[in-house]
């Protein structure tokens, strides 16, 4: 069985990030949709465009850049190994953030978008879950104010300064949680 989706992935690597490494970590996403690259030991110079996927890799002098882009079908455990290659380059990357994936043909809207979380550490993963549903709520409260109130942009600024200082203690509570609970389900935003 399988399921229209779309997946989107950026994520950013010091300047001294080994592409080959880099390109181990998500070899198996490229394999998946059939990807020249897969086979190669490294990343080419040009972004290689596809049917269903898309893969551009950018250096400069501050650092590096790995831009995934894939749609169309993937069977359910696609998701086991998108989080697995997120896994494995997450220790190459101080950065956190999460991975995109959309599920086009769910009826239920709740279920429609799956975040995967990357970054160094759990709680780094954590966190990057945290602020992406609070990004998610900043965007639905922005939505929400009457277009006769102060202006939108404001608004939003002065909303997402305010949700973001809560980030670290809701990461906190969420990572106590899961601890306390090392078989049990796992929370979730």
């Amino acid at each position: 069985m399988s399921y229209e989706h779309q997946l989107h992935l950026t994520m950013r690597f010091p300047k001294d990030t080994d592409a080959r490494a880099v390109h181990r970590a998500v070899q198996p996403l490229l394999q998946y949709f059939g990807h020249p690259w897969a086979i190669g030991e490294t990343f080419g110079r040009e972004p290689l465009l596809m049917d269903q996927c898309e893969v551009a890799w950018s250096q400069s002098p501050a650092g590096a850049t790995l831009t995934l882009q894939t749609s169309g079908p993937v069977s359910h455990d696609f998701i086991d190994r998108v989080r697995d290659c997120l896994g494995a380059a997450s220790h190459l990357t101080l950065d956190r953030g999460c991975a995109e994936l959309w599920d086009l043909e769910t009826g239920d809207l709740s279920h429609m978008l799956t975040r995967i979380p990357f970054g160094p550490t759990e709680r780094e993963r954590t966190l990057a879950r945290v602020e992406a549903a609070l990004d998610q709520v900043c965007q639905d409260l922005v939505e929400s104010i009457p277009a006769s109130s102060t202006s939108p942009a404001h608004a939003g600024a002065e909303i997402r300064e305010l949700l973001f200082l809560v980030a670290p203690v809701l990461t906190d509570k969420l990572s106590r949680a899961a601890e306390s609970e090392p078989d049990g389900p796992k929370p979730s935003l």
